[in-house]
C-alpha cells in the first residue's frame, strides 16, 4: 500500500495515531499532502470502509549534519543547534538533554571556583564524539530504509527475505536503534577507565531506607561523589576526609552484602548493584568517581594519590594554564 517502502504508526494521545509514511525520492511535497491523496492513501492501507479523522499533515525531510565545535568562546551549542539527526531512536532530544546536563555541572563548578575554565573544554571533546555517534547512527537507519541502487539495496532486500525466516536476520531489520547514553573515549576529564554512564540503581540508606543512585547524586550536590566499597581501615578513613575538605568531594562508603560500616556517611548495598553499575570488577573494595551527569569519572583499588589524581583530572585541574591556577 506505500509501494513497498516504509510506514511507521504510533500511537500518541488523545487515540491519535502519527503515521508516516516513507514518500519516492521525486516526489511532490506538495502533492503528497493533499487531503485526497493522503486520504486515498489511507484507504488503500486501512480499508476504504475506514472512517478517519485527519488531524494534520505535513512533509519532513531526513537530514543529517553535525557542527565542526561545539564551544565557540563563550558561546555553547546544543541540541539540535549543534548536530540535526534522522528522527529514529529518539536520538534528538534525548542528547540534547545529556548535552545539558553535561555542561550544566561544568559550568557550576567554574563559577564557584572549584574548576578551571578549562574544564568547559571538555564539554566539547565529549559531547562532540556523542553528536558524532549520533548522526553516524541514525544515517545508517535512513540509507537502510531509503537504500541507494546496488548494494545497498541488495543488502536490504536480502535482510528482509531472510528475516521472515531466520531470527539472526531480524538484527539486521534497522528501522532504527533506540538511543542511548554515549561513552566517552577521548575526553582530558576522565580517566582511561571513566567516561562511561552510570545507570540507576537500587540502594539502602544508613537507615535501611530505600533509596536509588539518583538520590545519592542529589545529596552530594554540586560536588563530586566518590563511593568507596567495602571495609575502610583508619589511613583511608583518614585520606577521605582531608580530600572531603579540600576539594569538591562527597566521599561515601559502600556497604556490600553483611559487612559494617566504618565511615559515619555511607550506605547500604547487600545486592552489590553499585559496584556493577560503576563498571567495577566483582572483588571486594574498590572506588568509584561519579560526577553529576551521571558518569564514572574514573575508579581504583585504593584510597591512595591515584583518586587525588582522578579528582584532579575530573575538575580540569590537570589541564589548567598557569594564569588560571594562579588567578
Amino acid at each position: 500500500f506505500n509501494e513497498n517502502r516504509a510506514v511507521w504508526q504510533h500511537l500518541m494521545g488523545d487515540d491519535v495515531w502519527r503515521i508516516d509514511y516513507q514518500m519516492a525520492p521525486d516526489a511532490d511535497p506538495a502533492e503528497v499532502s493533499r487531503e485526497s491523496v493522503v486520504r486515498e492513501r489511507l484507504a488503500r492501507q486501512f480499508g476504504a470502509d475506514c472512517e478517519v479523522e485527519i488531524v494534520w499533515v505535513g512533509p519532513y525531510a531526513y537530514r543529517s549534519e553535525c557542527i565542526d565545535r561545539m564551544r565557540d568562546g563563550p558561546v555553547f551549542f546544543m541540541g539540535d543547534a549543534a548536530k540535526v539527526v534522522s528522527p529514529f531512536g529518539a536520538r534528538g532530544g534525548n542528547t540534547g538533554i545529556a548535552d545539558a546536563d553535561n555542561l550544566a555541572w561544568k559550568l557550576a563548578a567554574v563559577l564557584r571556583q572549584e574548576a578551571p575554565a578549562s574544564l568547559l573544554e571538555s564539554y566539547h571533546e565529549e559531547r562532540h564524539e556523542a553528536a558524532r555517534e549520533n548522526v553516524r547512527v541514525t544515517a545508517r537507519t535512513a540509507r537502510f530504509l531509503r537504500p541507494a541502487d546496488g548494494a545497498e539495496r541488495v543488502l536490504r532486500s536480502a535482510a528482509i527475505a531472510l528475516a521472515r525466516q531466520h531470527p539472526f536476520a531480524r538484527q539486521l531489520i534497522n528501522t532504527g536503534r533506540m538511543a542511548i547514553a554515549n561513552p566517552y573515549t577521548a575526553s582530558s576529564a576522565c580517566a582511561a577507565n571513566g567516561g562511561r554512564p552510570v545507570q540507576n540503581v537500587a540502594l539502602a540508606w544508613a537507615d535501611g531506607s530505600a533509596g536509588t543512585l539518583n538520590d545519592l547524586l542529589a545529596w552530594s550536590g554540586s560536588r563530586l561523589l566518590l563511593l568507596a566499597f567495602g571495609p575502610l581501615g583508619a589511613p583511608a578513613l583518614a585520606r577521605l576526609r582531608s580530600l572531603s575538605r579540600q576539594a569538591p568531594v562527597l566521599c561515601v562508603q559502600v556497604v556490600e552484602r553483611d559487612g559494617s560500616a566504618q565511615a559515619t556517611e555511607h550506605v547500604q548495598d547487600a545486592a552489590c548493584r553499585l559496584r556493577a553499575a560503576c563498571h567495577l570488577p566483582s572483588i571486594a573494595g574498590g572506588w568509584a568517581l561519579l560526577r553529576q551527569d551521571s558518569y564514572l569519572a574514573a575508579a581504583g583499588d585504593f584510597i591512595d594519590g591515584a583518586l587525588v589524581q582522578a579528582v584532579a583530572t575530573a575538575l580540569g585541574l590537570n589541564r589548567a594554564t598557569h594564569a588560571e591556577v594562579t588567578a
